[in-house]
């Protein structure tokens, strides 16, 4: 009987497993804005609502994007039972650093670079973004 629950209990986890809706996160920074997908999570804000692109320790290393109170970060649970990460209280998009095979300063700086310049921002997803973000480093 218990072994039967416990079977159950675990299989709710495999169900999302199976379905994509629990997977590796990524970022994705486009012209129009920036989208994070957590293990269990989705957030997209727009370039004219980051207000701040800065480097936090907490108990690892992040890139905090803070946004505009006023406007939204588009956020929502891509499962709705096993949350592996929580959405941050806050209005800001919380990169983990140990998800990302980059130095955090480097890519908090790029960051940063696509947000101050809007004229940039066409070249990303482009041979250029890439160079820049070498150069960078």
């Amino acid at each position: 009987m218990i072994c039967g629950v416990m079977g159950a209990f675990l299989a709710t986890f495999f169900v999302p497993l199976a379905t994509r809706s629990i997977r590796n996160g990524r970022v994705e920074l486009t012209a129009q804005g920036i989208r994070q997908r957590g293990w269990s999570y989705e957030a997209e804000v727009t370039w004219d609502a980051v207000v701040d692109v800065s480097f936090s320790v907490r108990r690892y290393a992040a890139v905090a994007i803070r946004v505009d109170s006023a406007s939204s970060v588009i956020r929502r649970d891509s499962t709705p039972f096993w949350r592996i990460e929580k959405l941050p209280p806050e209005p800001l998009i919380e990169l983990d650093c140990r998800r990302v095979d980059i130095h955090p300063m480097v890519l908090a700086r790029w960051i940063r670079f696509y947000n101050d310049n809007p004229a940039a921002r066409i070249e990303l997803g482009t041979r250029a973004a890439e160079d820049r973000l070498v150069a960078e480093r």
